[in-house]
């Protein structure tokens, strides 16, 4: 059917539908913390945004016949989703956010997961999907949605990292 392992294909895709889901919890879950609405605004775009991508990802594995598997993705994707899982502790146990703490969670999610970890995930590995996948122009098209939305995502964090240190946009 692919060049690629199918089992790699399910675990790939699964494990992305998995990662879009934790991340939009952990940007809704900012956004209901911070006060400054223009960061709560972009925050819960990219929430928004970002639970959209894990529905056309299932659309995508059901396009493909690639039935849902349950992955451990903590152990496919590493540190990549630990670490996502500790910042989405840390924010559950704070009421509120001050630009100074948003900052330092949005710097945190740089650091762990190069621009919120799912954009370097997408950006890695959605090409390499789309390679084993080329022949269905539609699929393709999706995943040129997903990565198009995560080059907004990194721009969006890296201006709200600014205003919060500079208190201009």
């Amino acid at each position: 059917m692919y060049n690629i392992n199918v089992e790699i294909l399910k675990k790939i895709l699964n494990c992305s539908i998995a990662l879009e889901e934790k991340v939009s919890k952990v940007y809704l879950s900012l956004a209901k913390k911070v006060s400054e609405l223009s960061a709560k605004v972009l925050l819960e775009i990219i929430a928004f945004e970002s639970e959209k991508h894990a529905l056309i990802l299932r659309e995508i594995a059901n396009l493909l016949n690639l039935a849902f598997q349950s992955i451990d993705c903590r152990e496919f994707l590493g540190a990549l989703y630990i670490d996502l899982e500790r910042v989405e502790y840390e924010l559950h146990k704070k009421e509120s956010l001050g630009l100074e703490e948003l900052a330092k969670l949005l710097e945190s999610l740089i650091i762990i997961e190069n621009f919120a970890g799912e954009e370097t995930y997408h950006k890695l590995l959605l090409p390499l999907i789309k390679d084993f996948i080329s022949r269905d122009y539609f699929i393709t098209m999706l995943i040129d949605k997903i990565v198009s939305d995560e080059k907004f995502h990194e721009k969006a964090i890296e201006s709200i990292i600014h205003f919060s240190k500079t208190g201009t946009s």
